[in-house]
């Protein structure tokens, strides 16, 4: 549709980083849609005249945005315990916001993100309270659900800085000593997110209980994207994920050459990647 493949492009310009779903869902159309949502206007074009009906997915954490998802589904009310939480914590400015068209409602708040990584998490904050921040995923207006459209619930309104309060109860807990080091060093823009994405992907692999190997494997691929680009040096992410590794005693089910191994695998595979 004509309609949505405007949006995609006005958003794409607006700074939201992109992607198509599924006719009437929030399924993505495009494998690794994390890495691939975008605000390039060439590649937006192209999805929308492949998939003219697609649904508008945004990439959350890529562009600097954190949605807050209040869901209502069952016996869970994010909207009923976002008030609870403000009764506790305190108020929380306007800002940019979508409602969702399913039956019991549901409301996307958009925040600017916090300057460390914010994981996405599902219900953590309170019942129907819904995270979605690094690589994290949601749908924009005009998409449609059989139920109706995606719409803004306050078109035109800036993107709020979080309160003091979610700020607080979203950071992560410290970083491993490695990250801490690197994130001193990084400089620019790009080199700060490739820290977060550093320092998300180490907490992630230090509250890993199993299935460890290819978490490894699967972070030190995605962090080699940064070595290849500049931002990161291979060095930075053995260190960082060994650290992280061993933190949760896996050294003491598989020797350190072999969690290195894994390592320099998955950056091998990142620079197979993009040849």
């Amino acid at each position: 549709m004509i309609r949505l493949a405007a949006a995609a492009l006005d958003l794409a310009d607006r700074g939201f980083a992109v992607f198509p779903c599924r006719p009437g869902t929030n399924k993505p159309a495009v494998a690794g849609w994390p890495d691939r949502a975008t605000t390039d206007q060439a590649t937006v074009e192209r999805w929308w005249r492949r998939w003219p009906d697609a649904n508008i997915g945004h990439c959350t954490g890529r562009t600097g945005v954190v949605v807050i998802d209040l869901d209502r589904d069952g016996d869970k009310d994010g909207v009923a315990s976002w008030r609870d939480l403000q009764r506790r914590h305190g108020p929380v400015p306007d800002t940019l916001a979508v409602v969702s068209p399913r039956e019991q409602g549901g409301v996307h708040l958009y925040f600017t993100a916090p300057p460390f990584y914010v994981k996405s998490t599902g219900s953590v904050l309170g019942p129907g309270v819904d995270v979605r921040g690094s690589r994290g995923q949601a749908v924009l207006p005009p998409s449609r659900r059989p139920e109706g459209l995606y719409r803004w619930a306050n078109p035109g309104t800036p993107i709020a800085r979080m309160p003091r309060w979610l700020v607080a109860l979203l950071r992560p807990p410290p970083p491993p000593a490695p990250v801490q080091a690197v994130r001193r060093r990084a400089g620019t823009h790009a080199e700060r997110y490739a820290v977060a994405a550093l320092e998300g992907r180490a907490q992630d692999l230090a509250a890993t209980t199993a299935g460890r190997h290819s978490a490894l494997l699967a972070a030190a691929r995605y962090l080699g994207g940064f070595v290849t680009d500049g931002h990161l040096t291979a060095d930075d992410v053995i260190q960082t994920l060994e650290a992280a590794v061993l933190s949760t005693g896996y050294g003491n089910k598989v020797r350190a050459s072999e969690i290195r191994r894994t390592i320099t695998d998955g950056l091998a595979y990142a620079r197979q990647d993009v040849a």
